[in-house]
């Protein structure tokens, strides 16, 4: 089984499986998270987040329904999307705060 090195875990485990970090980015909505967290040098704010998700996701769209999907992107990232990353040691979620930080480069875990 092939695994992937992330940041140490407060258990003291440094890898992850390959597969459970493909299974993570067969998600659409998981890359464009991972890959937003990594333009950003400081933690985001869930909110803040799932406005840039949503927006990137209607863009092609009329107006008016940008906001029920934020509303529902903010509600996947918050019981689904952050906390299956933050498992796999790829982000810091902070559901308490409601920030989110990368913590993994994501161009080196597909490389």
């Amino acid at each position: 089984m092939n695994f992937v090195t992330r940041p140490p875990s407060e258990t003291g485990d440094e890898t992850v499986p390959v597969s459970d970090v493909y299974d993570a980015l067969s998600n659409e909505r998981r890359r464009r998270v991972l890959s937003m967290l990594s333009e950003e040098t400081t933690p985001l704010d869930v909110a803040e987040l799932a406005h840039v998700v949503a927006t990137a996701e209607t863009a092609d769209q009329p107006h008016g329904t940008l906001d029920d999907h934020v509303t529902r992107v903010h509600t996947s990232l918050h019981h689904v999307h952050l906390p299956k990353l933050a498992d796999l040691g790829l982000v810091e979620y902070d559901p308490a705060t409601g920030t989110v930080d990368g913590v993994v480069d994501v161009d080196s875990i597909l490389a």
